[in-house]
């Protein structure tokens, strides 16, 4: 065998896992929801913070919202436009366009 044989042998091979990571992160997009994601974060980092009590609210609050049933594959900007525009309208006042 050759030595150029060998590199093409290699990147072949290389080629091959590549389709297979990604084919195995594809799966791991489409079978996590952006809730499983909060609630790890909740769960995790959380509690660490000094403000545990709070954030823990405003995460819960968030997790009650359709968007958080998303899989990660289906996760769009648009769907997060849209959480925004609906919580701007039960939190801010008109014209505000900061509290979320």
């Amino acid at each position: 065998m050759r030595k150029a044989d060998a590199v093409a042998w290699a990147r072949a091979k290389e080629a091959e896992l590549d389709v297979a990571e990604e084919s195995a992160h594809v799966v791991e997009l489409a079978s996590t929801t952006l809730a499983d994601l909060i609630e790890r974060y909740r769960d995790t980092v959380t509690p660490t913070k000094k403000s545990a009590y709070q954030e823990r609210y405003r995460l819960n609050r968030l997790l009650r919202h359709p968007v958080c049933k998303l899989t990660l594959d289906r996760l769009t900007t648009g769907a997060f436009a849209r959480y925004r525009d609906e919580r701007l309208q039960s939190v801010g006042s008109p014209g505000c366009t900061t509290a979320l």
